[in-house]
């Protein structure tokens, strides 16, 4: 019975090895809105995981962390000064077109998942540095456009919508 176990194990790891491919990379975020009045261009690191259910489509994950820089905003005569750092945890379905999972090519992506965010302001008032910081989870979701290339680089670009913002996120990556 283990020796049945054990073999069914290993004929199901191995079958996920072959179609799958894990990766990471490197981002570039570009804040959106009012969320870009109040932070600065961010940077950070993602880490992918894609499972290809067909010829030319992928499902997945993605995780990462990107670390928006402060930016001083000016109110009455008050200097402040707002920061962010974002924890995307993504599901992630990927089309290509023209090409396949395999081979690589252009794709057409969809992300959906959950954004943990925190947010920190420093103000100087009258002397007197006040700090406020906040943070929330919710609901994200992205469409994205990406090329693959057979060696494994992945670039690709979404435009990330969480509560209270958005980002365009550029990104590349390398699957493995």
């Amino acid at each position: 019975m283990k020796k049945l176990i054990l073999s069914a194990a290993l004929a199901v790891s191995s079958f996920f090895a072959a179609n799958a491919q894990f990766g990471a990379g490197v981002e570039v975020a570009m804040p959106m809105g009012s969320f870009g009045d109040a932070v600065g261009f961010g940077v950070g690191a993602t880490v992918n995981y894609d499972f290809a259910i067909g010829e030319n489509m992928t499902v997945g994950a993605q995780a990462g962390y990107i670390m928006f820089l402060p930016k001083t905003q000016e109110f009455f005569g008050v200097e402040s000064k707002t920061s962010a750092s974002m924890i995307p945890i993504l599901g992630v379905f990927k089309y290509y077109i023209g090409g396949s999972s395999e081979d690589g090519g252009l794709y057409l992506g969809a992300n959906v998942g959950v954004n943990m965010t925190s947010v920190k302001s420093k103000t100087d008032f009258l002397g007197t540095e006040i700090e406020v910081s906040a943070s929330s989870t919710d609901v994200t979701y992205a469409p994205a456009v990406g090329f693959k290339t057979e060696g494994g680089l992945d670039l690709s670009a979404r435009y990330q919508i969480v509560d209270g913002g958005a980002y365009l996120g550029l990104r590349i990556g390398m699957n493995f």
